[in-house]
This record gives C-alpha cells, structure tokens and sequence, in this order.
C-alpha cells in the first residue's frame, strides 16, 4: 500500500518498469494512522472509498 503523506494534496506511488497496456482500477480507502476504518453512523461509500479508472498505452 501507499502510507506516505500526501505533498500538496497528492500522493505518489512509481511503478518500476511501468504497466503493460491495457484498462486499469485503482482504489483508496481512509484509515486512521493505525489502520482503524473511518467510523460513520450508516454504511457509507463515496468521500470514504473512491475508485478511478485508467488505460496505460
């Protein structure tokens, strides 16, 4: 996983070598900094898991 702090409001993890081609999910989840989930009254998704799509070339 990616535990380092984000620098201006970004977070960078390299891919040694690059990624072959093709169609691509990455997914973030909050957590405390001892990995405890976020704690919301009702089931929730969206501000506290997000997924993004992306084709590497």
């Amino acid at each position: 996983g990616v535990d380092a702090p984000s620098v201006n409001g970004e977070v960078l993890a390299l891919v040694k070598n690059g990624l072959p081609a093709g169609i691509y999910r990455i997914c973030s989840t909050n957590s405390s900094t001892n990995h405890q989930p976020v704690i919301v009254p009702v089931a929730q998704d969206g501000s506290l898991d997000d997924y993004a799509y992306f084709t590497a070339k």
